[in-house]
């Protein structure tokens, strides 16, 4: 419920809700199996951080992010590697709309390893990842990777409008 409150823009409801879940999930009374729990947790922390992005609040959603990080530790191999990629991005989403373009490229680069563990080449899912990651290459003042890895976006969602219109400025 919390991530469809997020997605119709009604953000304090959902980091509400968000919040009730990852205390119920923290306290173990909703399931004692440690590797679920700890994916909610996680899920949850990760939600709240892309709620924090949503509103611009920076510095709360790379706290969120960052326990969420920290929280899968040594517990890495229960995680999905999609799973992963998409908290990955997510962090590196963070340092790129700060302006730490190095960082956020690390972190987008990571979120690509992730996805090719789960789909062994590019997918859809990685498209939007490629675009952060062309802004990056951009601001970093690399362009021809910004052009190289726009393009690769458009490979896998060849009518996403911001990729294009990334894509166009660069060109002309």
């Amino acid at each position: 419920m919390g991530a469809y409150c997020n997605y119709r823009g009604e953000y304090q409801k959902a980091e509400r809700l968000i919040k009730q879940a990852l205390t119920l999930f923290s306290s173990g009374k909703e399931t004692k199996q440690t590797a679920v729990r700890l994916q909610k947790i996680v899920t949850c922390l990760r939600f709240l951080g892309l709620i924090s992005l949503s509103r611009y609040k920076y510095n709360p959603a790379l706290h969120y992010l960052g326990r969420a990080v920290d929280s899968v530790g040594k517990q890495r191999k229960s995680f999905d590697p999609s799973e992963m990629a998409r908290l990955y991005g997510a962090v590196g989403q963070v340092h790129l709309a700060t302006g730490r373009f190095k960082e956020a490229k690390k972190w987008l680069e990571r979120s690509l390893n992730e996805y090719r563990k789960k789909f062994k080449e590019e997918s859809f899912d990685a498209a939007a990842v490629y675009n952060n990651l062309g802004v990056a290459y951009y601001e970093m003042g690399d362009l021809a990777k910004a052009k190289l890895t726009w393009e690769k976006a458009l490979l896998y969602m060849p009518k996403d409008k911001t990729t294009r219109q990334n894509l166009t400025d660069f060109i002309y």
